[in-house]
This record gives C-alpha cells, sequence and structure tokens, in this order.
C-alpha cells in the first residue's frame, strides 16, 4: 500500500524504516508527510528506527551522484531511489516534534567487485576514478537514528 496513504485503527509502540526512506521519499517535503503519517501511528513515546544511508554516509557522494546520472539509474521505475541529506531526515523529524535520542554510523562488511559495479551501472568501464565500490543498495557506511514521539504540546 501506498506509505502516504495507509491508516491504521490503532496506535503502535514503534515504527522501523529499514533501508526504505530513499524509496518513498525523494526530498524534504515528502519526508515531512510521510513522517507525519509515522507520528499519527505511533502512541505518545512511540519509537521510530531508520536505518538508512544517507550522502553523507558516501566518502565520494559526488562522484557517487554523477554515476547515476551518467547511467541513466537516477530515478526510474524500481530504481526511482533517492539518497537523502541526513541533515534533512533530522530536521524533518524535529519539525515534527521528534526527539532524537541517537544517531549511530554503522559499517557494513559487503563488499563490492569491479564486475558487479560496472554492471550495476551498465557501464564498460569507469568514466573516473572512484575509491570505493559502494551504491546506494551497498554502501559501506550507514545511519541509525533512534527518535521518539514527544507529548502533544498543550
Amino acid at each position: 500500500m501506498d506509505a502516504y496513504e495507509i491508516e491504521f485503527k490503532e496506535e503502535f509502540d514503534a515504527a522501523v524504516l529499514f533501508f526504505s526512506l530513499g524509496n518513498i521519499c525523494s526530498g524534504k517535503e515528502d519526508l515531512i508527510n510521510l513522517f507525519s503519517k509515522v507520528k499519527e501511528a505511533l502512541k505518545v513515546g512511540g519509537k521510530i528506527l531508520i536505518v538508512e544511508p544517507f550522502q553523507e554516509d558516501f566518502k565520494e557522494y559526488n562522484k557517487l551522484k554523477k554515476l547515476y546520472e551518467i547511467s541513466g539509474l537516477y530515478g526510474r521505475g524500481e530504481e526511482k531511489e533517492t539518497i537523502l541529506s541526513q541533515r534533512d531526515v533530522l530536521n524533518a523529524l524535529k519539525r515534527l516534534n521528534f526527539e532524537v535520542l541517537k544517531v549511530i554510523k554503522y559499517i557494513l562488511l559487503w563488499r563490492i567487485s569491479i564486475k558487479e559495479f560496472l554492471k550495476y551501472f551498465k557501464l564498460k568501464e569507469l568514466p573516473f576514478k572512484i575509491k570505493e565500490l559502494y551504491y546506494r543498495d551497498k554502501p559501506k557506511r550507514t545511519t541509525i537514528i533512534i527518535a521518539h514521539k514527544l507529548q502533544k504540546r498543550l
């Protein structure tokens, strides 16, 4: 179901967004809309756990962004994903009265071969040097954010 249209009859203690923000949201307004829906579904004090690779998690983000542009993968079909800014996500949570409890950087253990990397981007060779072979679905680093819904303001 569309995340922006889903309705729940009860409130929950927690919501988990695991490598999904980039599939649902393309920018700041989408984040506000999504987190508003999550807020409606949470009990007061309910927690939200976000695990997502953000722009800040890719050391060579500008090069990675350029590869998406060159390959034509960026923003199409199932590949219609965005690598969001951690700052935008944190600002959206705070704007909606979530308190951010923790922000943790996490290193993932998978490795990508040059062959897999080129195949993913539909390239025969790299147009420039890149030190780390990772892409949005297989980042080296990711961020874990834990926040909770605050009491309603009086």
